[in-house]
Protein backbone atom coordinates (compact mmCIF):
# COMPACT_ATOMS: atom_id res chain seq x y z
CA UNK A 1 0.00 0.00 0.00
CA UNK A 2 1.80 3.51 -0.67
CA UNK A 3 0.67 7.25 -0.36
CA UNK A 4 1.37 9.84 -2.96
CA UNK A 5 0.71 13.35 -1.38
CA UNK A 6 0.71 17.23 -2.79
CA UNK A 7 4.23 18.56 -1.29
CA UNK A 8 2.53 21.89 -0.13
CA UNK A 9 -0.77 20.47 0.90
CA UNK A 10 -0.80 16.63 2.71
CA UNK A 11 -4.50 16.93 2.50
CA UNK A 12 -4.21 16.02 -0.89
CA UNK A 13 -3.05 12.55 -0.75
CA UNK A 14 -3.98 9.43 -3.35
CA UNK A 15 -3.80 6.32 -1.45
CA UNK A 16 -2.93 3.11 -3.78
CA UNK A 17 -2.03 -0.46 -3.65
CA UNK A 18 0.05 -2.90 -6.01
CA UNK A 19 1.52 -6.31 -6.22
CA UNK A 20 3.85 -4.90 -8.66
CA UNK A 21 4.95 -1.40 -8.05
CA UNK A 22 7.03 -1.07 -10.30
CA UNK A 23 4.90 -1.70 -13.01
CA UNK A 24 2.44 0.39 -11.19
CA UNK A 25 4.10 3.70 -11.03
CA UNK A 26 4.60 3.36 -15.12
CA UNK A 27 1.07 2.98 -15.46
CA UNK A 28 0.64 6.04 -13.34
CA UNK A 29 2.66 8.42 -14.90
CA UNK A 30 1.27 7.29 -18.52
CA UNK A 31 -1.90 7.51 -17.60
CA UNK A 32 -1.58 10.39 -15.75
CA UNK A 33 -1.11 12.32 -19.67
CA UNK A 34 -3.77 10.43 -21.03
CA UNK A 35 -6.31 8.74 -19.39
CA UNK A 36 -9.17 9.87 -16.35
CA UNK A 37 -9.44 6.43 -14.35
CA UNK A 38 -8.55 8.31 -11.17
CA UNK A 39 -9.55 11.95 -12.40
CA UNK A 40 -8.74 13.92 -8.95
CA UNK A 41 -5.41 12.68 -8.70
CA UNK A 42 -4.40 13.09 -12.47
CA UNK A 43 -6.03 16.60 -12.44
CA UNK A 44 -3.53 17.14 -9.77
CA UNK A 45 -0.61 15.33 -11.13
CA UNK A 46 -1.54 17.65 -14.82
CA UNK A 47 -1.61 20.80 -12.58
CA UNK A 48 1.60 20.60 -10.35
CA UNK A 49 3.69 18.14 -11.51
CA UNK A 50 5.25 14.88 -10.07
CA UNK A 51 7.60 16.69 -8.70
CA UNK A 52 5.20 18.40 -6.40
CA UNK A 53 4.21 14.72 -4.75
CA UNK A 54 6.07 13.15 -2.35
CA UNK A 55 5.63 9.45 -1.73
CA UNK A 56 5.44 6.55 0.55
CA UNK A 57 4.99 2.98 1.04
CA UNK A 58 3.00 2.69 4.09
CA UNK A 59 2.62 -0.95 4.54
CA UNK A 60 3.39 -4.69 2.89
CA UNK A 61 1.34 -7.35 3.00
CA UNK A 62 1.60 -11.20 1.42
CA UNK A 63 -1.06 -12.73 -0.71
CA UNK A 64 -1.87 -14.89 2.14
CA UNK A 65 -2.92 -11.98 4.78
CA UNK A 66 -5.80 -10.69 2.26
CA UNK A 67 -6.35 -8.91 -0.02
CA UNK A 68 -4.34 -5.50 -0.78
CA UNK A 69 -7.84 -3.88 -1.71
CA UNK A 70 -9.38 -4.81 1.68
CA UNK A 71 -5.90 -3.08 3.59
CA UNK A 72 -6.34 -0.13 0.84
CA UNK A 73 -10.16 0.85 2.20
CA UNK A 74 -9.67 0.25 5.70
Amino acid sequence: IYLFWLLDNPYKCYLGSALDLKRRFKVHFKEAQIKNKHPKFYASVKKYGWSKFGFQIVSFHDKASGTLLEYEQL
